[in-house]
């Protein structure tokens, strides 16, 4: 093939790229509400944890959940014919829930030589939103779990996570490793009004935690703990799995070595995430790519802070 035979065909590749990224981009560069939503749920989807949380769309940068709910018993002694009297009647209690979404963005740099298969395959504009998403999740996660107005990383700064958040209840390890002893005094000190929740609670920490639970449940030498340690079997403490999360810090402490878990129903973690996602594009003709910018907004709260317990001064 001579140069100008190559040339066109690189001319027609990029067209076609190009038309493929503008319809990513509706009004002001926003994805329309359908791709918008597929970024969503592709975002979710990837992340161990958003995927069981509670995910709420926003219509704007500010929600409020409205929650009713009966906190204390209803059911009185009745007499036929006759209603309650006033003192017995029960009126549920209300919680609301606000969650402020604040502003992110990623650059996601694709190269020409990534552009032949995908775009011949009819395949790059998923292509481009599986890269974009996978670029996101973890950071959104990331956000969700360690976010903290205090901290020294931009990016964490801009909100408080749930680690931050949860302060009601506390347990402290006093430098013990995760431990069946420990574990059961985080569970005492979870308010007995949520232990309802049980089956949808985890307890969430680090990878290192997690294998020190397991690796101590593997030295009874039973058949069950063969499986903790052979087959990678779920733990759990009291029926409540332990769940390690990949961004969760083992860098805690004065010696950088120690870490904590937080015991909480999933869906008491509220992620509100802004329906309207932005996607600019820009090309730089020297490095031969394209520059995606992807913007959006997303917030975090509890349902009910007195829902979670914390434990710290876990060592590693």
């Amino acid at each position: 093939m001579n140069i100008n035979t190559q040339s066109t065909s690189h001319r027609t590749l990029l067209r076609k790229a190009e038309l493929s990224l503008s319809d990513l981009q509706t009004d002001g560069g926003y994805m329309n509400p359908e791709q918008a939503k597929q970024f969503i749920r592709a975002v979710v989807k990837q992340s161990q944890l958003l995927s069981q949380i509670y995910v709420h769309p926003m219509k704007s940068h500010t929600t409020e959940l409205n929650l009713v709910k009966f906190g204390d018993r209803v059911l009185r002694p009745g007499t036929p014919g006759a209603a309650l009297p006033a003192g017995d009647r029960v009126k549920p209690t209300t919680n609301k829930v606000n969650i402020v979404s604040e502003l992110f963005k990623a650059e996601v740099d694709l190269q020409d030589e990534v552009l032949e298969d995908n775009i011949e395959s009819g395949n790059f504009k998923n292509t481009v939103l599986q890269l974009l998403s996978e670029r996101a999740s973890l950071d959104i996660e990331d956000v969700v779990v360690n976010g903290d107005v205090l901290s020294l990383d931009p990016t964490l700064a801009v909100m408080d996570g749930v680690r931050k958040l949860t302060v009601s209840n506390q347990h402290d390890f006093a430098g013990n490793d995760l431990n069946a002893d420990d574990l059961s005094d985080l569970l005492r000190a979870w308010p007995i009004r949520y232990r309802k929740m049980k089956k949808d609670a985890r307890i969430l920490t680090s990878h290192n935690a997690e294998q020190d639970y397991r690796h101590s449940l593997a030295q009874r030498g039973t058949v069950a703990g063969d499986k903790f340690l052979l087959e990678g079997a779920p733990v759990l403490y009291a029926g409540v799995p332990i769940m390690p999360l990949d961004v969760w810090p083992e860098d805690l402490g004065a010696g950088n070595d120690q870490t904590d878990a937080i015991l909480c129903p999933l869906k008491n973690i509220v992620l509100g995430f802004w329906r309207k996602v932005k996607v600019e594009i820009d090309r730089d003709v020297r490095e031969g790519k394209y520059i995606i910018v992807l913007t959006v907004r997303f917030g975090v709260n509890l349902v009910e802070e007195e829902a979670n317990v914390k434990g710290h001064t876990i060592q590693l």
